[in-house]
C-alpha cells in the first residue's frame, strides 16, 4: 500500500501535465464556442473531433463547425457537418443515457440538440440554395 501511494506522489505532477495538455471536453468545447477567428475555429473542432470522439458534446461541435464553414462560403463541407450533427445525435438517441443523467433529462437534453441540429441544416441548406441561385444568376448574365 504503501508502495501504490509513494507511486502515485511520485507520479501525480506528471499525471496532471499529461491531462491539462489533452484537456477535457468541456474545455475543449468551450474553447471552441469562444473563438472568433474561423480558421482556429475549425482547427479546434477538428482536432475536438479527433480527441474526443465518442463526446456527448460532438453534435453541438458539428454545428459550430457547420456555420463557420457557411461563414466563409464553404456550403458544400458545411452541409457535410450540418449533417453529420443530425447522424450524431440520431444515434445518441438509440444509446443509454450516461451515468450523470436520468433517463428523461438525458433524451429532452437530445431532444434540443436535435432541434438545433435540424434548425442548423435548414440554414445551411438555405444558404447553398442561395449560393446556387447566385451562381445561376451570373451565369445568366454573361
Amino acid at each position: 500500500m504503501r508502495t501504490f501511494l509513494a507511486l502515485v506522489c511520485l507520479l501525480q505532477p506528471f499525471l496532471l501535465q499529461q491531462a491539462r495538455a489533452q484537456g477535457s471536453d468541456p474545455a475543449a468545447y468551450t474553447q471552441i464556442v469562444k473563438e472568433k477567428n474561423p480558421e482556429t475555429k475549425k482547427k479546434l473542432a477538428l482536432n475536438f473531433e479527433k480527441n474526443f470522439p465518442k463526446s456527448k458534446r460532438l453534435p453541438e461541435v458539428y454545428i459550430e463547425l457547420s456555420r463557420a464553414l457557411a461563414n466563409e462560403s464553404d456550403f458544400g463541407t458545411a452541409r457535410v457537418y450540418a449533417d453529420k450533427a443530425l447522424a450524431t445525435v440520431t444515434k445518441m438517441k438509440t444509446q443509454p443515457a450516461p451515468e450523470e443523467y436520468t433517463n428523461a433529462t438525458w433524451h429532452q437534453w437530445l431532444g434540443t440538440v436535435e432541434n438545433s441540429a435540424k434548425t442548423n441544416l435548414a440554414w445551411v441548406n438555405q444558404m447553398v440554395t442561395w449560393q446556387q441561385q447566385q451562381l445561376r444568376s451570373m451565369r445568366g448574365q454573361r
